[in-house]
């Protein structure tokens, strides 16, 4: 499904689904999937980190090494230990969101055909 800013809007989909138990808002109607048992969290990342991804089997976090030896680092606009909101931030750990919008920032992500 193609989350680009014309399909979101074409789709009339909200920033932010109440999904989880518990939900993240009051639901009008009761939930029958297991799906939508679990909070929904999105991860922005690079086409090309998908397949070392997947390869790991989980997320990284920055300066983890992937297969084939290469350690992942943080993008340009991301925290990182000259850029955070406090001292005591640890900026080494995987950032995810309620919300695609917010992973698609740069800062995570990149848009591609």
């Amino acid at each position: 499904m193609c989350y680009c800013e014309k399909c979101h809007k074409h789709r009339g989909d909200k920033e932010v689904y109440p999904r989880g138990i518990p939900p993240t808002k009051i639901l009008k109607h009761k939930l029958y999937s297991l799906a939508n048992d679990w909070h929904v969290a999105f991860h922005g990342t690079l086409v090309e980190n998908v397949m070392p991804i997947l390869d790991a089997g989980m997320l990284l976090c920055p300066e983890d090494v992937i297969l084939g030896g290469d350690a992942l680092s943080q993008r340009p606009g991301h925290f990182d230990e000259h850029r955070k909101p406090s001292s005591d931030f640890d900026t080494l750990q995987i950032f995810v969101s309620p919300s695609i919008k917010y992973v698609e920032s740069r800062a995570y992500a990149s848009p591609i055909q």
